[in-house]
């Protein structure tokens, strides 16, 4: 459903290129380094509670949801430099779901 909004919709909101690339890219830059992190501190096998048990280091310090926080700095990074309303929606949408889940 994302990809069809991001081929349908690009572009079409209000926000200009410059602000769209000027703020999207260092977001969804911020979003992949802090999914790089978390993967590098629990470890796969660690994912499914395999090896170490309760991880307390790093992206973990501060949150228990590290994936849920990277994920919505990554959607808002991409609103910003896709620039569609209904992305926009799709992406707080599925934000609120990762804020009410745990």
């Amino acid at each position: 459903m994302n990809a069809a909004l991001i081929l349908l919709d690009w572009n079409t909101w209000k926000f200009n290129a410059e602000v769209r690339l000027v703020l999207g890219i260092p977001v969804g830059l911020v979003g992949t380094l802090l999914v790089s992190w978390g993967v590098a501190t629990l470890g796969r096998r660690n994912t499914s509670g395999l090896r170490d048990g309760f991880i307390t280091s790093g992206p973990y310090r501060f949150t228990r949801n590290p994936q849920y926080l990277r994920d919505m700095i990554l959607f808002l990074g991409l609103s910003l430099i896709i620039n569609s309303i209904y992305l926009w929606v799709t992406h707080m949408l599925l934000s609120l779901v990762f804020i009410i889940t745990p």
